[in-house]
């Protein structure tokens, strides 16, 4: 009730919190409820004259819109967010683009019978891509800095669309294009936005991994061996994820050498990141032949990494713990047990524990 009394207010500030609050609102309401207390009301703001307004409107769509059923995204929310992608202001226009992703990814089971998804979201997909293969293109120190958010915001929740709108694309020219707007974003000076192709990675590796991993050889690669540490450290938390879909295709060797790169990494938290699933990754990397041959570098540097902070000890002490077994016997003699007794003479408490049931299990 309160919320909705916002809404009625004659000051900014109170519509700008109302609407801010019918997307966390959103959130945990019933799509009956959403739909009862808020759908008449969220179209109406997004012809708000205030853009500041209307931008937190449109970031509220998505929840909105993810919440409620296609068809009535379809009826009251796609003509809404096609004008809000025109809006005059690049916030506006970047929040309703984050939305039309948002809504997609969370409605993408039902796209090949949707016209929004053939019409809005494909259509605006592809006019992005092509936007940003021509911006990331250039010196972005040199770019507006509408241009620049724009280009931010789609490289953020291009995985939303490529996930949603794969199964919609009819020849290979359309994957290329998609794919180019990709390359494009990892090689640009913009940090930012490689950052975001970093965090994305694993959505494109799944939608590529199976028929097409060649069109994404060497993004792997370019990413892992970024100048920007938050890039890197994205990519080696989500590293395993990737390593799911192209650990088994023609880009192995490429996941391997980014998984040396990234656990010896001169970062520690990067070097921590990739070390969280290190034994699911020797796993998934091991079904035609151990991995951990092909990481000897990882292993040679297991001394270094047990140098580190007690957090990374003790998860350097779990994950050898739970992959001694696709670990071969010989490196685990030179590299793995001695680490693990270091650690367990010299470490805290908790990480001699950990070393010493690892120790064990490598004895076993």
């Amino acid at each position: 009730p309160m919320t909705i009394e916002r809404l009625g207010s004659n000051t900014i500030d109170s519509r700008r919190l109302a609407a801010r609050l019918i997307g966390s609102l959103a959130d945990v309401l019933s799509s009956e409820e959403v739909e009862h207390l808020f759908l008449k009301r969220v179209v109406d703001l997004c012809d708000d004259k205030d853009s500041s307004l209307r931008a937190m409107t449109a970031q509220s769509l998505a929840s909105v819109g993810a919440k409620l059923p296609l068809k009535l995204c379809e009826e009251h929310l796609s003509p809404k967010l096609c004008f809000l992608t025109e809006d005059d202001s690049a916030r506006v226009r970047a929040a309703a683009v984050r939305a039309v992703a948002k809504i997609g990814d969370a409605h993408k089971a039902d796209a090949t019978n949707s016209n929004m998804f053939k019409t809005l979201l494909l259509s605006m997909f592809i006019e992005k891509c092509k936007d940003a293969t021509i911006t990331a293109a250039t010196d972005l120190r040199t770019v507006d800095d509408d241009t620049y958010v724009m280009l931010e915001i789609f490289a953020e929740v291009y995985g939303y669309f490529l996930v949603a709108l794969s199964p919609l694309f009819e020849d290979e020219e359309t994957w290329t294009l998609t794919l180019n707007g990709l390359r494009r974003m990892v090689s640009c000076n913009g940090p930012t936005v490689r950052h975001w192709c970093a965090f994305n990675l694993p959505a494109v590796a799944a939608c590529c991994g199976e028929h097409r991993p060649d069109r994404i050889r060497g993004v792997l690669h370019a990413l892992s061996t970024d100048t920007d540490v938050e890039t890197r450290a994205t990519l080696a938390a989500g590293i395993h994820e990737t390593a799911r879909f192209l650990g088994g295709t023609d880009l192995r060797g490429e996941v391997l050498v980014a998984v040396g790169e990234l656990m010896t990494d001169q970062n520690p938290q990067v070097r921590l990141n990739a070390l969280t699933n290190f034994a699911e990754l020797l796993e998934l990397l091991s079904e035609k032949e151990l991995a951990a041959r092909k990481l000897d570098p990882v292993f040679t540097n297991l001394e270094a990494l047990a140098q580190d902070s007690w957090r990374t000890q003790k998860v350097l002490a779990e994950q050898l713990d739970k992959a001694a077994c696709n670990i071969p016997q010989e490196m685990l003699c030179e590299y793995v047990a001695p680490v693990l007794f270091q650690m367990a003479r010299e470490s805290t408490y908790l990480v001699r524990n950990a070393s010493i049931a690892a120790a064990v299990r490598v004895l076993r």
